[in-house]
């Protein structure tokens, strides 16, 4: 069946916000996205501080059968001047897709289209580079299969790295807290810093909790973000990183947030030692409590000419 690519229009705001919430509670449970949360990503993404200056040109196109809407897609456009960074100097970026499961059909037309408009100005690259305006949704996860199929057959590399989403409760994590413990709070450079000595005032380390941008959306006010984590003179043992936790834990429970969310580096292509610490660092997690809610990947790349035949498969 041919699909026709088009440009986002006003009747598909609702369908568009009911897509990509099937896809965000695929990833993470309670957190519902508004109309204004996903319309507003389309514009501009203010979080964004580095990349998001670079952007010059937005477009949403979407591929719909009569009225319903099967897959849609936000893609970037870089600037081509010096101060834009190498890889992205001039490229096109997917900022996300989602795509009605069981209609693949419809992700090809709509990544022929990416395709196109890309090549419409001679971009030199095709980058993956997802993150919907909701916690632990980006790039491409591997909750939603039928996303990763429809990448793996349009021909995206391999990714750079692969990175574990963990979630634990902060009732379960404040009793990592030793008698004692007390925490000095800042400002930080990414949120709140809570500076943690034990009861012998020997420094435990610091971390910095924040919400991530989760404020596009009002359910997400229950969540919290670990911006940074580090032990006193670099080392971070279990029961630092318990201790550390169980103290941005409480702070946080006094605000009404009962989940905290964290992240792990288990496989890196350019650094295999620091994936081994960030596979140490996710057992430590598991150890205080935290779950997995996903696995996903980063430094994806998607050739900008049609794939002749699709690929065999690839581990996951």
């Amino acid at each position: 069946m041919d699909h026709t690519v088009s440009v986002l229009s006003r009747h598909h705001r609702d369908q568009l916000t009911a897509l990509v919430n099937r896809h965000v509670a695929a990833v993470i449970p309670g957190i519902t996205l508004s109309t204004n949360a996903v319309l507003s990503q389309l514009e501009r993404e203010p979080d964004e501080v580095v990349v998001d200056p670079w952007v010059v040109e937005r477009r949403t196109l979407v591929v719909e059968s009569g009225q319903r809407l099967l897959a849609a897609a936000l893609v970037h456009r870089c600037a081509p001047d010096e101060e834009v960074g190498h890889d992205y100097r001039d490229s096109a970026i997917v900022r996300w897709l989602v795509c009605e499961p069981g209609r693949a059909d419809a992700g090809r037309a709509l990544i022929a289209g990416i395709r196109r408009w890309a090549r419409s100005w001679s971009a030199p690259r095709l980058l993956l580079d997802p993150a919907l305006p909701a916690p632990g949704c980006y790039v491409i996860p591997d909750t939603w299969p039928h996303l990763v199929d429809l990448w793996d057959e349009a021909g995206a590399t391999d990714p750079l790295r692969r990175e574990q989403v963990l979630t634990a409760d902060c009732a379960d994590l404040v009793g990592h807290l030793q008698a004692g413990d007390r925490a000095q709070r800042s400002v930080g450079r990414l949120g709140t810093r809570l500076d943690v000595v034990g009861a012998d005032g020997v420094p435990v380390g610091w971390v910095e909790v924040c919400d991530a941008g989760l404020v596009r959306s009002r359910t997400a006010a229950s969540w919290a973000d670990v911006g940074n984590l580090h032990g006193a003179a670099g080392e971070l043992g279990a029961g630092s990183v318990g201790r550390l936790l169980g103290a941005a834990a409480d702070w946080l429970q006094r605000g009404g947030v009962d989940r905290l969310l964290d992240y792990a580096t288990v496989q890196d292509v350019a650094d295999p030692q620091a994936a081994l610490e960030g596979q140490r660092y996710a057992q430590r997690l598991q150890a205080c409590g935290f779950r997995l809610l996903c696995t996903t990947g980063r430094g994806y790349a998607v050739p900008l000419q049609d794939s002749p035949t699709p690929p065999p498969d690839r581990a996951r």
